[in-house]
């Protein structure tokens, strides 16, 4: 009897983090025995010849091509499938349209603006064809903007002051606005060998929010520090 082996992964189209499920089925209908399950993905090959099971499900992490291969009686079938990965749709990263109310400053400045971005969650994909990939849990957390003022000021010196640190909260307003800096985050992932490489993937996310800031700091000692210098006299 001709067989025809048959392989899909549902969905076709999947929100990453989300989970998928490919399966092996025979037509006609008959008894095999899966060989060897292969998924392919980013030039990463992993191969899991352990597990008999026609269904290999698990958390999807980017395009794969899956391949099965089963023994069904004295014939070896080998099929293909595959599923793409959108990215999830995470809120992006704004600030309010009004700075926060200052705060008293004590470190010896007459005013300062931090803005704080903190690095979500990695998730490790320990089964399924995307199995050995990591992946961004989680959406970035909300910006914080710190607005800091020295008390001792006089009240003219700290308008000047507050003005300064608030122009500094609207071109990093305007920066996160004119960047999907949330949307770059998401789409990181890494390959466990690349990663027991010694740049694993919660280092790669602080690395590019770092860069963010560091970015926004050196372009407003222009456009803030040297146009609108703080006047204390």
């Amino acid at each position: 009897m001709l067989f025809t082996l048959l392989l899909t992964c549902a969905p076709a189209v999947v929100l990453r983090g989300d989970r998928v499920e490919c399966q092996a089925r025979l037509d006609p209908d008959a008894p095999f025995t899966v060989v060897e399950r292969i998924a392919r993905a980013e030039g990463h090959v992993l191969r899991d010849d352990r597990d008999p099971s026609p269904i290999w499900a698990g958390i999807a992490a980017v395009d794969t091509e899956v391949e099965m291969t089963v023994r069904a009686g004295e014939l070896l079938l080998t099929a293909r499938s595959r599923f793409a990965v959108r990215s999830r749709q995470f809120p992006p990263l704004r600030l309010p349209p009004q700075p926060p109310e200052a705060q008293p400053g004590d470190d010896g400045l007459a005013g300062s603006f931090t803005l704080s971005l903190e690095a979500p969650r990695t998730l490790y994909v320990e089964d399924g064809p995307d199995a050995q990939w990591f992946i961004v849990a989680e959406p970035v957390p909300a910006p914080r903007a710190t607005l800091r003022v020295h008390g001792g000021l006089p009240p003219e010196v700290q308008r000047n002051v507050l003005h300064h640190e608030g122009a500094h909260y609207r071109e990093s307003r305007r920066s996160l606005e004119e960047r999907d800096l949330q949307r770059e985050i998401e789409d990181l992932h890494l390959f466990y060998a690349e990663a027991m490489a010694g740049d694993p993937l919660h280092e790669r996310v602080r690395r590019k929010l770092q860069s963010f800031l560091d970015g926004i700091h050196d372009e407003q000692q222009l456009t803030v520090d040297e146009a609108m210098p703080i006047h204390i006299r």
